[in-house]
């Protein structure tokens, strides 16, 4: 019947070495005029047997791009859904994707189509959840360090805080204010709030010229009122009175 499997005669290929277009009679008539049903092709390698077996392929799954199955007058045998879909390639390409052997020797059980996807599927399903739970046990390590090891918060809060008094902050506000050199939670906040784009040099050079500049004044202050300019070195520990006096002199020398 036309347009049906047994009206074809062969394939037109349009791929690989056959580019250009050609076409292969697979099928003919045996001496009484009955279309043969089976076909064998051989050829050395590189000759175009494995395109020819992809274009049939190809052409059962609606892909390929110009080749079709032909009938006795060499034109194209129209084929419904269901007729494409009992087309069977059995090729390199099939034997890579849809064939699947497990163990060796006698005890090796080999799976074919849909049966070969789907253990695939399986085995790739758990190779998954084998990376998975390698990122689990990973980023459960990364949780537990930065809540209770050394990267914790708490501890690198307590890390910059133990910093910033080796650095020379706590010396640096007694210098300033005569207080006890304790970080408060306001100075501590200062510091978290503060930018600076300069290097450290640059600003220890600006505090000691700004020191300076405080002492000379505290040293204006106390002459103002009598006292005497050197009582009090600048870098020595003020009092209550000093820092009051310096608050009130704000005439210079």
């Amino acid at each position: 019947m036309q347009g049906s499997i047994p009206s074809i005669r062969g394939v037109h290929v349009e791929s690989g070495p056959f580019a250009q277009g050609r076409n292969f009679r697979l099928f003919g008539d045996d001496s009484n005029g009955v279309p043969c049903r089976a076909s064998i092709v051989f050829g050395r390698n590189g000759s175009g047997k494995t395109t020819l077996s992809r274009e049939i392929a190809g052409i059962a799954s609606g892909t390929s791009a110009g080749g079709y199955l032909y009938g006795a007058d060499e034109k194209d045998v129209p084929l419904s859904e269901g007729e494409r879909a009992r087309i069977r390639v059995f090729n390199e390409d099939y034997v890579r994707e849809k064939v699947l052997v497990e163990a060796d020797g006698v005890e090796s059980i080999v799976m074919l189509g849909e049966q070969a996807d789907a253990k695939k599927k399986i085995n790739e399903i758990g190779e998954e959840l084998v990376e998975l739970g390698k990122q689990f046990v990973e980023q459960r390590g990364v949780r537990d360090r930065l809540e209770s090891g050394r990267e914790s918060i708490a501890n690198l809060e307590k890390a910059a805080k133990t910093a910033a008094k080796d650095g020379g902050w706590a010396d640096r506000r007694a210098a300033i204010d005569g207080g006890r050199r304790s970080l408060t939670t306001a100075r501590w906040d200062a510091i978290l709030a503060s930018e600076t784009k300069e290097p450290r040099k640059a600003l220890q050079d600006e505090f000691d010229q700004k020191l300076a500049e405080l002492g000379r004044a505290e040293a204006r202050g106390r002459r103002s009122r009598g006292g005497s300019p050197c009582s009090t070195p600048p870098s020595s520990t003020r009092t209550g009175s000093s820092r009051s006096s310096r608050r009130s002199s704000t005439s210079p020398s």
